[in-house]
């Protein structure tokens, strides 16, 4: 499991890359996997508009 997000919990603000831009943005956990397989990040752009990603506990979230 990577270290940064070992004791992650709902709620939590974390920085990650998003996918489509390739860049890392900041959002706000909203779902986390019962045995901690994957969490759910939502992030709100300039104009307001949320988008959601999904990232694995294990491997890089860089």
């Amino acid at each position: 499991m990577n270290k940064i997000f070992a004791d992650l919990k709902i709620g939590d603000t974390v920085t990650v890359t998003v996918h489509g831009p390739n860049k890392k943005l900041e959002g706000k956990v909203i779902y986390i996997h019962p045995e901690k397989r994957y969490f759910r990040v939502e992030f709100e752009t300039k104009g307001g508009k949320k988008l959601t990603e999904c990232y694995c506990f294990y491997g890089p979230q860089d």
